[in-house]
């Protein structure tokens, strides 16, 4: 891929990040995300938020089935559900580093 591509490649993942995180501000609490490739490096993306669990699931899917392998490496498309709490581990040291910041 030469220097071109790659900055038109950037433009158009910058732009769809944009629309995907409009997306996001509405009530939609289902994320799909691919998980790239680290032994390749091949990016990791958010593919989309969605209303339901069902709807993720399926897109999750139909991404699998036609991106497994992208970019020269392995792809994973997960489901999240946004709602969740965190983990207790992560919340521990959020509480911790905002005591330090007060």
């Amino acid at each position: 891929m030469n220097q071109d591509d790659f900055n038109e490649a950037e433009r158009r993942s910058k732009l769809r990040m944009q629309v995907i995180y409009e997306g996001a501000k509405k009530h939609k609490p289902w994320m799909v995300f691919n998980v790239g490739c680290i032994e390749c490096g091949v990016s990791s993306d958010v593919v989309g938020f969605y209303a339901t669990e069902e709807e993720a699931k399926q897109v999750a899917q139909a991404c699998e089935d036609e991106l497994h392998w992208r970019q020269s490496g392995q792809n994973a498309f997960a489901v999240f559900d946004l709602r969740a709490p965190q983990a207790q581990e992560y919340t521990d040291v959020i509480v911790k580093m905002k005591e330090k910041n007060t």
